[in-house]
């Protein structure tokens, strides 16, 4: 993965200005990208990308193999569904039927 491009990328201009720079349209994508980002491991725990999601300030985090490609994208609201389902599976395994 040589880069991701966020919305925070195309909002921040070169001297940290928070507006769209005027020719951003014939830009590069290279030239706005994040080149320094942060993935995950297809088998990673999911409490473990807890920290990065909330307190980190990331919104996603791409998902990368063993052999460090892409397979996917992990967002915020992907950790809280899985946190959700995982606390209720663990409620009803503590109920007698």
């Amino acid at each position: 993965m040589l880069g991701i491009v966020t919305l925070h990328d195309f909002l921040i201009t070169p001297d940290g200005q928070t507006q769209m720079h005027p020719q951003q349209e014939m830009l590069p994508v290279s030239s706005i990208m994040t080149t320094q980002v942060l993935t995950t491991q297809e088998d990673q725990a999911i409490a473990d990308l807890v920290q990065p999601l909330s307190d980190g300030g990331l919104h996603h985090l791409p998902v990368l193999n063993h052999q460090a490609q892409l397979v996917g994208m992990l967002t915020q609201s992907d950790l809280i569904a899985a946190l959700y389902r995982a606390g209720l599976k663990y409620a009803g395994a503590g109920k007698s039927h």
